[in-house]
């Protein structure tokens, strides 16, 4: 039979929020490149800068990753979390994640770690697999922040 589903599984790729904008750059980087601004636009400027927002950011995957995580469960089916290796040292840093162990066939919930890797200056990169992680659905509702949030 063809054009059957046999199985799935969930997978969430997390990207990072940002904060502040982005728009005094783009109008400096125009400029440099001979592009004339609108008259009186004087945002090329403006000091404001732009950022990863990491606080934010986590809060929203691990909230995320509760709800998911519990229906996938309820329906016998597993979610994968993919995630950069400098992201999860940040979650490992503002939270407590030494419950989680290596990742299991069964297990409901999985966090996969990937890094960026460049053999040499000359080379592509390439995306590799860092570690693979169980994440316990009550256990990981238990995560505390080691600092206060605002």
């Amino acid at each position: 039979m063809y054009n059957e589903i046999k199985d799935f599984v969930g997978i969430e790729l997390q990207t990072l929020d940002t904060t502040g904008t982005t728009w005094p750059d783009r109008q400096r980087f125009i400029q440099e490149k001979g592009i004339m601004l609108d008259e009186g636009d004087t945002s090329a400027t403006s000091l404001k800068t732009f950022g990863m927002n990491w606080k934010m950011t986590a809060k929203t995957t691990l909230i995320q990753l509760h709800h998911k995580v519990q229906t996938f469960q309820e329906i016998d089916k597993h979610l994968v979390l993919v995630i950069q290796d400098h992201f999860m040292s940040y979650i490992k840093k503002e939270f407590r994640f030494d419950h989680l162990n290596q990742a299991r066939l069964g297990d409901s919930a999985h966090i996969h770690v990937y890094s960026m890797q460049q053999a040499d200056e000359n080379s592509p990169f390439k995306l590799e697999l860092d570690v693979r992680l169980l994440m316990v659905l009550l256990r990981a509702w238990d995560c505390k922040p080691t600092q206060k949030w605002n």
